[in-house]
């Protein structure tokens, strides 16, 4: 019968980054490749996590499986987006997009009631 096993690792925890960024290094000079941090991998997935998820939920599952509890720590600590990418972005935002309507629901019409009442609360006295 197969089964993996424990093969030369410990069970005590970390008390910091110092191990792994060794362990990085080590890897790196063995491959005769420049030195890339830990999080820069974090970093990377991220990114691709940001292009392949198309919704919330999606982006919660990437944000687990990097170990994170929360999706907003991986938007705040990794999640910044490229400037050029940012633009792009905000083209197609400013470009009309038809009516999206959920459960019978016209998404486009709430959003800018929901504005409207946002702007009215904050309005000056």
């Amino acid at each position: 019968m197969c089964h993996y096993e424990v093969a030369g690792l410990e069970r005590r925890h970390w008390s910091g980054a110092g191990p792994i960024r060794t362990v990085f290094r080590q890897a790196f000079t063995a491959a005769e490749l420049p030195y890339f941090n830990p999080h820069s991998f974090r970093d990377t997935l991220t990114a691709l996590g940001m292009k392949r998820c198309k919704d919330a939920e999606a982006l919660k599952a990437w944000s687990q499986n990097l170990g994170h509890s929360g999706v907003m720590t991986t938007l705040l600590n990794y999640g910044e987006v490229d400037p050029q990418r940012q633009a792009e972005i905000m083209q197609d935002l400013a470009a009309p997009a038809p009516a999206s309507r959920v459960a019978g629901m016209d998404v486009e019409a709430v959003a800018h009631a929901m504005l409207r009442m946002v702007g009215a609360s904050h309005s000056p006295v």
